[in-house]
């Protein structure tokens, strides 16, 4: 008897005007990418598969973007113009 493989959808990310979705099928994750378009609706512009094998692989690379990115983001936030003494000599 086959055994049918059904796809696992996850809850969506959705930002003001994107939505990625992410769902396992066939032994991989599919990733959508889609915009709102006013007076359309959604609308699907990437749809990426990643095979099992590259899960963790693609896993590790967003974690170290997002180290990457908030690591910039707090470089930026720091205040340019304060000055750090150094320990005053006796």
């Amino acid at each position: 008897m086959m055994q049918s493989q059904t796809a696992k959808q996850f809850a969506p990310l959705i930002g003001d005007d994107q939505k990625i979705e992410v769902s396992v099928e066939e032994g991989g994750a599919v990733i959508r990418l889609s915009t709102w378009v006013e007076g359309l609706g959604w609308s699907c512009q990437k749809t990426l598969k990643i095979e099992e094998a590259l899960v963790d692989d693609l896993q590790r690379a967003l974690t170290a973007a997002r180290k990457r990115i908030y690591s910039s983001k707090a470089l930026a936030d720091q205040d340019s113009g304060t000055v750090i003494s150094f320990p005053a000599l006796s």
